[in-house]
């Protein structure tokens, strides 16, 4: 804050004085005020500073005088006072020709006015203009808070900043998306290039990811003046506020109206963030007693659903993606991201935006590092488990294809549940999902659709409500050559099934074994004995390899 050359000239101080070159360079704004004597004075000037001088160091100097004010212009002071009479006779006329062409204020001053008088007089024009400005600047805030209180927005924050300052103002997402502008929105399009305002604001983004901080750049775009001030919340960057204009240098309280509105625009951002954290979090309770068959009352399920615009009257199904070693995946991948809730994030929104494409009204969520998709099913598909089948199939298949395109390297394991009608049957189709993901793993590898279906007899023994009786029927068969393979390190188990898989053909046993056929041979004769029965019945195969899968599906359901 301070005040103008043209300010200062108009004081009783400067009586007689006359500005003798850079007429544009009275809008330049005086900070501070000092005599300077010395032939190095150029070294001690700040920007906005007005220096009061003789010459008489640099008296004899001409290419002194000449390099100090080229030095003055670069370094942004306001003003040179000269007091010729006693020291130089006039000011030379090469040093006003150079000012002229740097647009640099030089004030012949008369020879009997004190600088006391001219101090203290600019000093205390510049604390009384400091004084009223923060006045204005408090007002400013006061007219802008009690929008807010109001419960207004960033609407009207926008029309508000346009009065106070007169000129159009616009407000920016961190995604480069206009979500206010003080007048029609097509508008800003003749105030300047979009794109060419994007780049600006990139570079404000890179700057403040440094610092942490919200910063303030006057910028010129296609010989238009315009202001950017970044919106902070939490040390991140959430927006931008832009004032399409700018009048002069000595417009400082434009500049402070629009700081003080981004205050205020990052307090409606923090507000909305944690109203938005509140909403997902009351949602995903929801979502977890849905699942989780929390509630034994499905009309409250149905109208806390409600709130969310959620119309749970229906049946639905559901579907789970599950990321293969997500934190290695994310450590290795995506490192430049700030923390790895951030890439869940990026890759929540990734699957949502391929449901809704086919299903706007899907409920998407994260749940235990996976993601949880509860869809509606369109009438038609409702009319044949086959059509019911091919239409998640479909949906799972888009996503996984979705996710390969845009997350290199990752592999996910998607697994559907069995559409049912009522809420309260969502838990099966949860719990089928779940199964569907890890059971289908170990059927047909990693990376995989599966839906319950797929399963086959493990859906069957999935389906056998008494597990206790279906262990002791599959530990009464294959007991005694657990006990062997325990007791002596043998793997008499996993040659079994392998032999059972591949149709008791000896040699494909061996090949995947990478073992001899004898041994084979040799392990099926010991595996005979132990078990004590005929290798050759199929009925009595078919219990084992039965038992060898019920095995299988309970300690998956320990797990």
């Amino acid at each position: 804050m301070g005040i103008t050359v043209e300010e200062a000239l108009k004081l009783p101080a400067f009586n007689g004085a006359k500005l003798v070159s850079g007429d544009e360079g009275k809008s330049n704004i005086i900070k501070y005020i000092d005599v300077t004597e010395v032939p190095d004075m150029e070294n001690w000037v700040k920007e906005g500073e007005m220096l009061l001088t003789t010459y008489f160091a640099i008296k004899n100097d001409i290419k002194a005088q000449e390099n100090l004010i080229i030095k003055l212009a670069n370094v942004k002071a306001a003003a040179l006072c000269i007091k010729p009479g006693r020291f130089i006779d006039r000011i030379p006329e090469k040093l006003i020709t150079i000012a002229k062409k740097l647009n640099f204020p030089i004030i012949e001053l008369p020879l009997e006015v004190p600088y006391v008088n001219i101090i203290s007089q600019v000093l205390s024009h510049i604390l009384s203009k400091k004084v009223s400005d923060l006045e204005t600047v408090n007002k400013i805030h006061n007219s802008l808070t009690d929008i807010v209180l109001q419960g207004k927005g960033i609407q009207s924050i926008c029309s508000k900043l346009c009065d106070l300052t007169g000129y159009p103002i616009a407000i920016f997402s961190s995604n480069n998306r206009m979500i206010a502008f003080s007048d029609k929105q097509e508008k800003i399009h003749h105030l300047v290039s979009q794109s060419q305002l994007i780049k600006e604001f990139e570079r404000c983004n890179r700057r403040c990811n440094r610092t942490g901080l919200s910063s303030t750049e006057i910028l010129e775009i296609q010989g238009k003046r315009f202001i950017v001030t970044s919106i902070i919340v939490e040390k991140e960057i959430y927006g931008f506020l832009v004032m399409f204009g700018y009048g002069s240098l000595a417009d400082e309280l434009n500049i402070k109206a629009l700081e003080q509105g981004a205050i205020i625009v990052a307090l409606e951002f923090l507000k909305g963030k944690n109203i938005q954290e509140i909403k997902k979090r009351i949602m995903k309770d929801l979502v977890n007693d849905l699942l989780e068959g929390n509630s034994s009352n499905p009309d409250v399920l149905k109208e806390r659903g409600r709130y969310f615009d959620w119309n749970l009257e229906e049946g639905r199904q559901v579907i789970i993606v599950n990321v293969e070693k997500f934190n290695t995946y994310y450590k290795e991948e995506k490192q430049n991201l700030k923390n790895i809730q951030e890439f869940k994030n990026i890759f929540l929104d990734r699957v949502k935006i391929t449901i809704r494409k086919v299903d706007s009204k899907a409920i998407v969520t994260d749940k235990n590092n996976r993601v949880v998709v509860i869809i509606n099913i369109p009438t038609g598909y409702k009319k044949s488990l086959n059509s019911l089948y091919l239409y998640t199939k479909g949906i799972a298949s888009n996503i996984q294809q979705e996710v390969t395109l845009n997350f290199n390297g990752m592999k996910v394991n998607i697994g559907i549940g069995r559409y049912y009608e009522g809420i309260e049957n969502l838990p099966k189709s949860y719990k089928e999902a779940l199964e569907a993901i890890y059971l289908g793993k170990k059927i047909v590898g990693s990376g995989k659709v599966i839906h319950f279906n797929d399963l086959g007899i493990y859906k069957l023994l999935l389906d056998i409500s008494d597990k206790n009786q279906l262990k002791d029927f599959a530990l009464n068969h294959l007991h005694a050559l657990i006990k062997q393979d325990e007791q002596h390190g043998t793997e008499l188990m996993a040659t079994l099934e392998t032999y059972l898989r591949n149709d008791k053909k000896i040699y494909k046993t061996a090949n995947e074994l990478f073992i001899h056929r004898n041994t084979v041979r040799y392990r099926i004769k010991k595996i005979s004995d132990i078990l004590g029965v005929d290798m050759g019945n199929s009925e009595i195969l078919f219990n084992i390899y039965f038992s060898y899968k019920a095995l299988e599906v309970l300690n998956f359901l320990n797990e």
